[in-house]
């Protein structure tokens, strides 16, 4: 079994739920999510592995898109993974403002199996990282996604545990 870490994007807006919902949609808003390109820092992703999801605190602004609500800055979910990453291809490439395109059609659906916080200052110091770290450009190839040792897992998951609600 491997543990990882995955980074989102905050929901838009018009996409984040009214309270007292806490998720968006968690069949799509907590799969784990590789730009095509970048699809190799997931193939030792594997059924029943498990992710922490975090969300940064704002998103690359897209073409015709509206604004991201605000993100959390920390990880704010624990998923197990359902799937491999598989390509989806009837997902479209994503133009941003910046005049970058990015392609998310690598996807593995995962299962919520926990919510709860675990700050950004928690997760640089746990991961040895700077406190003002932002985790842009994170992971592996700059995919999003990073494979954690059994110890960072453990020492986030106390972090975690401290704040979580189980998932209905």
């Amino acid at each position: 079994m491997n543990y990882w870490l995955n980074i989102h994007w905050p929901p838009l807006q018009e996409d984040k739920p009214e309270p007292p919902s806490p998720l968006p949609d968690p069949e799509y808003h907590y799969r784990v999510y590789l730009p095509d390109g970048r699809q190799n820092a997931g193939e030792d992703l594997k059924q029943g592995d498990y992710v922490f999801i975090y969300e940064t605190k704002t998103g690359r602004a897209r073409k015709g898109a509206g604004k991201y609500a605000p993100g959390r800055q920390g990880i704010i979910a624990l998923v197990r993974v359902l799937t491999p990453i598989m390509e989806k291809p009837d997902e479209q490439p994503e133009e941003y403002l910046d005049g970058s395109v990015l392609w998310w059609k690598w996807q593995a659906r995962s299962q919520v199996r926990q919510l709860g916080f675990c700050s950004r200052r928690d997760v640089c110091s746990i991961l040895g990282y700077s406190k003002d770290y932002n985790f842009r450009g994170y992971g592996e190839a700059r995919s999003g996604l990073r494979k954690l040792t059994k110890e960072q897992f453990d020492s986030l998951l106390e972090y975690f545990r401290a704040s979580q609600y189980v998932a209905q």
